[in-house]
């Protein structure tokens, strides 16, 4: 009467439950990997895709990552997405990393070609904005436009860039708002 080996009973299946941020992680990354791959698929791979979660260490992290192999000389455009970016302080890094224009292309005898310098921007920049970029995800969006010549495109940003405060309204209500003002050289007001 013992058990066959191979059996189901010998069998067995272990499970392992990764925390809430984790799955929240995997499933972000999902998230930008099927962007990416439907923003290639829809422009035969002539445009380059980058998500940009905050303006924070991570969110440079992220992008770098990205950056490095969005950019590279078969690539006409980069779409920066900043749909839910809340913010930091890392806008005048991005800024001057995208604002690196290509000004040649070097071809080797075997291999890629690669442009000069290495890894730089496209020549066209195409940003993407929601309700739900904010901060300094707003600014670098204001930013691009202004020094890069880049579209803005999407829904209008939340409004709130440098700052933001709140304040508790007597029902318990909290009420987010900008503590500065931010004014584009070029007049417009970004609150």
């Amino acid at each position: 009467g013992g058990r066959a080996a191979g059996s189901a009973a010998d069998r067995s299946t272990r499970v392992r439950v990764g925390s809430t941020s984790l799955v929240r992680r995997g499933r972000y990354l999902d998230w930008v990997i099927g962007c990416r791959e439907l923003v290639h698929a829809r422009t035969g791979g002539k445009v380059g895709y980058v998500h940009v979660p905050d303006m924070e260490e991570s969110g440079y992290a992220h992008f770098s990552r990205q950056f490095l192999a969005e950019c590279h000389h078969a690539r006409r455009v980069l779409l920066i997405d900043l749909r839910g970016n809340v913010g930091g302080v890392t806008s005048d890094v991005l800024v001057a990393k995208l604002t690196q224009r290509r000004v040649a292309i070097e071809q080797p005898p075997h291999g890629r070609p690669d442009s000069i310098p290495c890894h730089a921007t496209p020549a066209r920049l195409v940003v993407l904005v929601d309700e739900n970029t904010c901060s300094d995800g707003e600014l670098l969006g204001a930013e691009l436009a202004a020094v890069a010549g880049a579209l803005l495109v999407g829904s209008p940003s939340w409004g709130g860039v440098i700052g933001m405060g709140e304040t508790e309204l007597v029902d318990g209500t909290t009420v987010s708002h900008p503590s500065y003002a931010v004014r584009m050289d070029s007049g417009a007001a970004l609150e």
